[in-house]
Order: C-alpha cells, then sequence, then structure tokens
C-alpha cells in the first residue's frame, strides 16, 4: 500500500516537474512555478513524516 501512494506521488511529481519549463515563461508562470514548488515540499515533508511514523511502529 505503501509503495502504491509513493509511485503515484513520484508521478505526481515527475507531471509538476515536466511542466516546469513551459511554467517559467511567463510572470503568472513563474508565480505557478513558486506555489508548485511549495506543493512539492510540502509532498516531501508529508512522505518523510509517514515513512518516520513506519519506522516508528515497526
Amino acid at each position: 500500500m505503501l509503495y502504491l501512494v509513493l509511485f503515484a506521488i513520484l508521478c505526481v511529481l515527475a507531471g509538476f516537474l515536466l511542466s516546469m519549463p513551459k511554467a517559467f515563461g511567463s510572470l503568472s508562470g513563474q508565480i505557478q512555478a513558486k506555489y508548485i514548488y511549495f506543493q512539492i515540499i510540502v509532498i516531501y515533508i508529508v512522505l518523510i513524516w509517514l515513512l518516520v511514523r513506519r519506522l516508528i511502529q515497526t
């Protein structure tokens, strides 16, 4: 189950990274890119928190 979640998040991150060059094209794109970076950071924090919790439980 955890691996499925990790795979899904990796797919989402790959999609964000692939859309990056287009996002930097305009000023509104730069704002959007900052928002995407913020989302990626939040996703990583949640992932690390989940992994740490799982390690503590075992």
